[in-house]
This record gives structure tokens, sequence and C-alpha cells, in this order.
């Protein structure tokens, strides 16, 4: 954290001259431009302030509103994918909201989020001890530092035990949704 730091100090019933008085409030003003935010938004944040800061999403979300097609293996769901630039210094928030199905029960099936070389990052599974067409609710969410460049990141599916196919149920009111985030510097 920054501290303020004032050049002259003045105690009771001592003289002051102007050129001391206005030194103090350069100093003052100096720290307040670059560490403060300012309301009229003159000047932008400073430089603490800035690496600090939220960034948001590094893209625009990404949904499926029809339901992907069945797996048994791990696979690639269409549609849920995004690239974005990442910048060093900084945390993402990756997250998935989806549902997940499979045919025959009981079974698991994982959802998982990988980078573009297939290493998984984050990852929830769902028993189903009944077959399900509208799938049980889930989110995966993970958050990751370390990255800079361009960088990929997919939702993939796999059935993980007992039989039958997996399935990432969506419609129009209630689609499969990706989302990556910056959520500030590290």
């Amino acid at each position: 954290m920054s501290t303020l730091t004032i050049t002259n100090n003045f105690t009771n019933a001592t003289t002051a001259d102007a050129t001391q008085v206005n030194t103090n409030f350069s100093d003052v003003k100096s720290f307040v431009d670059s560490h403060c935010l300012h309301k009229d938004a003159a000047t932008v944040l400073g430089t603490y302030l800035e690496a600090k800061i939220p960034w948001g999403l590094v893209a625009a979300p990404v949904r499926i509103t029809t339901s992907s097609s069945t797996f048994t293996t791990i696979t690639d769901i269409a549609g849920l994918s995004i690239t974005f630039t990442a910048v060093s210094g900084r945390r993402y928030r990756l997250m998935l909201t989806a549902r997940t199905a499979v045919t025959d029960a009981p079974g698991s099936v994982r959802i998982s989020i990988a980078d573009s070389g297939n290493t998984r990052v984050a990852a929830a599974d769902v028993h189903s001890s009944s077959a399900s067409v509208g799938g049980a609710p889930m989110i995966v969410r993970e958050e990751i530092t370390g990255i800079s460049g361009s960088k990929t990141y997919k939702v993939r599916g796999e059935v993980i035990s007992g039989g039958g196919n997996g399935l990432v149920p969506a419609g129009a009111t209630d689609p499969a949704i990706f989302t990556i985030e910056d959520v500030g510097g590290i």
C-alpha cells in the first residue's frame, strides 16, 4: 500500500513560510493524482489501483441453445470455446453454467474446462441414478494465473461410469453458458 510522505513538518507556535506550505500541498496533490480514483475521471486510476481492479469479461460469453451431440469418451462440446489474449500478472475466472444428462442409468458424466492442449483446469462430475432428459444443473468454475498471450479454453464432456451416452441439454430459455473474465491483478 502506498504511503503519503510530506516534506516539511510543522509544530505549534512555529512560523512556516509559503514555500514550505506549497511544497507540502504539492506532496499531497502528487499522492492523490497517483493513487486515488477521481470522481470527475479527469485522472485515470493510479498505477496501483489500475493493476488490481477487475477488467471484466475478456470476450463475449458463448452459449449453446440446443443440446450437444451425445458423447461417451472425452469430447469437445461444440460452441463452448473462447480464445482471448491473456495479460501477464492477471487472474482469470473461467465459468460454465450448464446441465448434464446420461441416457442410461445409473451413470456419471464429467464436464470439464480444458486449455487448447486438452489439459483439464476444472471439472465437475454428476451422477444420475435414473436416465434423464432435462439434466442436472451444474457450475464448473476455476480461477487461473500465470498465463499470457493468446489462450483458448473449451468445454469437454465424457461418461465416467455406467453405460449410455452423456450430453449437455440446452434450450433457448435454458442455455449452456461459458464465460471468462479478468478478476484482477495478482
